[in-house]
């Protein structure tokens, strides 16, 4: 909106649009999250299928947030500057952080290792684990995102072990 008499609007670019909305979107899921650590409620374990990039993005971004002590993280080498905000605080609170990428990333305060030929996986993989409490096992492929979050103990432990075995053939 312009300033004056009469008033007079104009369209704003479509990344704009954009940009707003998810600021808005990371604000209010900000939120959300400090509202339900009031709650008290006990922390069952939980599956969430994955099936949306910008999603896994997210809650990539709100996990590495969350995290405080290690960080393990498999994840396509393009989704590392959109994270890297994030994973620089957590660089800076001198969480452990193991970081592997199937291209090679320059990150200035962490080092992030490439993925060898020998990782059988469909697509690229995204993995993660954070503190030992949550974990994400999925897949990019052709754009898109299958897989799964979860906070069940069983479930992070095979992340775990998926991170380690694509850690050891890299």
């Amino acid at each position: 909106m312009e300033e004056g008499e009469p008033k007079r609007f104009r369209a704003e670019p479509p990344a704009g649009v954009l940009a707003r909305v998810t600021n808005a979107q990371g604000e209010a899921l900000d939120r959300l999250a400090r509202a339900f650590e009031g709650f008290g409620a006990s922390a069952s374990p939980s599956l969430v299928e994955l099936t949306s990039p910008k999603g896994v993005l997210q809650l990539l971004t709100h996990e590495i947030g969350r995290a405080q002590a290690s960080v393990r993280l498999v994840a396509p080498a393009e989704a590392y500057p959109i994270l890297a905000p994030v994973l620089r605080r957590a660089a800076g609170a001198s969480l452990e952080m193991e970081l592997l990428a199937e291209a090679m990333v320059s990150l200035p305060f962490a080092a992030v290792g490439v993925l060898g030929d020998g990782v059988e996986w469909p697509g690229i993989p995204v993995v993660g684990v954070f503190d030992g409490r949550s974990a994400v096992l999925a897949s990019r492929e052709h754009g898109e995102v299958r897989g799964h979050w979860s906070s069940a103990p069983a479930f992070v432990a095979a992340a775990r072990h998926t991170f380690d075995r694509i850690r050891e053939r890299s």
